[in-house]
């Protein structure tokens, strides 16, 4: 089954995590060959060395789940003195608590290079709301009528992300944008749950189809598109940069197990099959691909040698 962020409780750690563990996993990155790639092993001078110390300040009763371009860190750590985890922004070397929304429990999933945070917090009623924090302040981002809702991810224009349980129990992808949250809607079932945006408000996550099944989807100008699978059952996208290509993982034909993909022309492929060329190609597995950047950097999980970790593929000219 197609992991979801939250119900997992992994919350896709996200590229600072992946760059902070590269070097603890023999993993590498691929360099893209026309339509093909190779691997090769990553250099330290790849890793990014502000997640780093962010991940080190936030210690082992935390976790990073997203950074911008500036070196900005954010996610939750325990509160001192609690075992409550509480949003927090790490920046210039200091993390800083930004609060909740006068509940216990908050955590931070978004970041834009704005400085501005979404994320989940409990409020004085003991209800999980979607939360944007800027300049100091946390604000409600309320619901679709249900009680609970998150936030995953904002983009640079300040447009929100995440889900939300509407009036008749279900979770529906939503897009937030000038004090308004927008329902989404699905693929023809009960269910949708948007992970990521670019900063023209294109939507990336995974919907109910009317089969019962969760696929992938692009929400573009109001329309919500089923990105389809690798030919398994399941599919469900994270990310999508501003040039519309879209990564994700999906369930394969053969073993019906996760493998990251790629989508971009209206096509979904498997990255594992553009592996070519040098020694030790073979032995990848990659599974989920987490993150896509504008230069085609892709984020992701997999396995190398039966050693599990995050992988980063580079495009080259």
């Amino acid at each position: 089954m197609v992991r979801h962020l939250r119900k997992s409780g992994s919350l896709l750690f996200g590229s600072l995590v992946a760059a902070f563990v590269l070097f603890r996993f023999n993993l590498g990155h691929l360099e893209r060959d026309g339509s093909h790639y190779v691997v090769t092993e990553p250099s330290e001078a790849q890793a990014v060395r502000s997640p780093i110390s962010a991940v080190k300040l936030l210690g082992k009763q935390g976790r990073v789940t997203a950074h911008n371009s500036w070196g900005q860190a954010v996610g939750f750590r325990y509160a001192p003195g609690t075992l409550y985890f509480h949003a927090c922004l790490w920046s210039q070397g200091k993390a800083q608590d930004i609060g909740t929304l006068g509940g216990r429990e908050s955590r931070a999933y978004g970041l834009n290079d704005r400085g501005e945070v979404v994320g989940a917090s409990l409020t004085s009623a003991n209800r999980y709301h979607a939360f944007l924090w800027q300049k100091g302040r946390m604000q409600d981002l309320s619901t679709l009528g249900g009680r609970w809702s998150y936030a995953y991810s904002i983009n640079d224009q300040g447009q929100v992300v995440g889900d939300s349980r509407t009036a008749d129990g279900s979770f529906h992808a939503f897009l937030w944008q000038k004090g308004r949250m927008q329902d989404l809607g699905t693929l023809g079932g009960l269910s949708s749950h948007a992970y990521g945006l670019n900063d023209k408000g294109e939507v990336v996550g995974e919907a109910d189809t009317a089969e019962g099944v969760s696929h992938a989807f692009l929400w573009q100008k109001g329309r919500m598109q089923d990105l389809g699978t690798l030919g398994g059952t399941q599919s469900a996208a994270y990310s999508i940069n501003n040039l519309g290509q879209v990564v994700g993982t999906a369930a394969d034909r053969n073993s019906d197990l996760n493998v990251a993909f790629l989508w971009q022309d209206g096509k979904m492929i498997a990255l594992i099959t553009r592996l070519v060329g040098k020694s030790g190609w073979k032995l990848w597995k990659l599974w989920e691909a987490w993150k896509i950047t504008d230069s085609g950097q892709i984020f992701g999980w997999g396995e190398l040698d039966n050693s599990q970790g995050p992988f980063l593929l580079t495009p080259v000219p």
